[in-house]
């Protein structure tokens, strides 16, 4: 009873990780696309 406890235990803290993984990588590439687009205008202008 205790073991299966523990490894529901560690797979919600592992798509916690995954989720909280995924979130930051949208954030990054979010941020790189950004900038990315400010400078191609600046570029423009």
């Amino acid at each position: 009873e205790q073991g299966t406890g523990n490894r529901e235990q560690g797979r919600k803290k592992r798509e916690l990780l995954m989720g909280w993984v995924r979130y930051e990588h949208t954030l990054l590439l979010t941020s790189c696309l950004n900038n990315y687009g400010m400078r191609s205008h600046q570029v423009a202008d």
